[in-house]
């Protein structure tokens, strides 16, 4: 390997990607729970399966490198995730947007952290299976974007919620 360094890095933020995912698929179900949209309710529990796969997608990519996860934590996602612990708002509609809100700030940071993943794997010239999974990945958070972008949209607010004038 002619860049030792740089494949270290790759393994690292592989590492903290996998964590990430991890994590994220033990919070789902909460987020799940406290959602009062059956929209939103369907994507979370949709993308609680699509987390276990990607977690096993990562497990598959670090068999092809021939490495075993040493348990990375991911900082940022435990962050991200201690940030939406436990929200309560008013009524229920501002409850999903806030839910959707952390949800989207998380897919965000998967996202940057999959596209930088592909870079690495492909300037080091790493298994075209590895980049293959990896940007599965990373068209799946897109997706997941974009669906709740589209939930958030539709969100009905109650009359309960408070308008403020500027």
């Amino acid at each position: 390997m002619k860049n030792h360094g740089l494949y270290q890095l790759f393994i690292e933020e592989l590492e903290e990607a996998f964590d990430a995912e991890r994590e994220m698929h033990r919070c789902i179900s909460g987020w799940a729970h406290q959602a009062s949209s059956a929209e939103l309710k369907q994507f979370l529990h949709k993308h609680q399966k699509e987390t276990d796969t990607q977690v096993k997608r990562l497990d598959k990519v670090f068999s092809l490198l021939h490495i075993h996860a040493e348990g990375k934590v991911s900082e940022t996602m435990r962050g991200l995730l201690r940030e939406s612990e436990d929200e309560k708002r008013e009524s229920p509609g501002t409850l999903d947007a806030a839910i959707i809100c952390s949800i989207l700030k998380i897919k965000h940071y998967e996202m940057a952290s999959y596209r930088t993943l592909i870079g690495l794997a492909r300037h080091l010239h790493l298994d075209a299976q590895v980049v293959d999974l990896l940007t599965t990945i990373w068209n799946e958070e897109k997706s997941a974007d974009a669906v709740l972008f589209k939930i958030i949209e539709g969100l009905n607010f109650e009359s309960s919620d408070q308008v403020v004038n500027q």
